[in-house]
């Protein structure tokens, strides 16, 4: 009786030691796992965040969550840091519809030069870019697409 009750403690002992080394391996496995970063549902915000990556060279690329996740795990540390500042952009918002084609890529290059930080949405419903007020205001992005919509309806087809 005693023989048969030390045996049934022993498998179970045994059973459970496996069961606990399976874990371990995968919470060791998990432990190396990078979390990918989401900085949330801003667009700007995520244009400021691709802009820093891009000039600190972190290669990274994105989930079907929309989340960022650096290709290099030792770079990730830094992704989630520069989206924390990316996050703390200006809180002001200014949002202009773009309808001419020719006048949204005339306006987006303009931006580009000017090294502003700037997202377009591209919907169904028509596109709209969505700068910082300050950046809007100083680089007078209103006035800049008036004269790039005119300039691209005196264009012949």
């Amino acid at each position: 009786m005693f023989r048969r009750a030390h045996e049934s403690n022993t498998r179970t002992a045994t059973g459970l030691l496996g069961i606990g080394l399976g874990l371990s391996v995968l919470l060791s496995a998990c432990a190396g796992r990078v979390m990918p970063y989401s900085p949330g549902a801003d667009l700007l915000v995520q244009a400021a965040l691709e802009r820093a990556l891009i000039s600190e060279r972190i290669a990274y690329k994105r989930n079907l969550e929309g989340e960022y996740l650096a290709l290099n795990a030792a770079d990730q540390s830094r992704l989630v840091a520069l989206g924390e500042e990316a996050q703390k952009l200006e809180a002001g918002r200014e949002t202009l519809s773009l309808s001419s084609d020719c006048a949204t890529d005339r306006v987006r290059a303009y931006l580009r030069r000017s090294g502003a930080i700037f997202a377009v949405d591209d919907s169904p419903g028509g596109s709209v870019l969505l700068m910082t007020a300050g950046d809007f205001a100083a680089l007078e992005v209103a006035e800049r697409y008036r004269e790039f919509v005119s300039a691209c309806d005196e264009q012949p087809d």
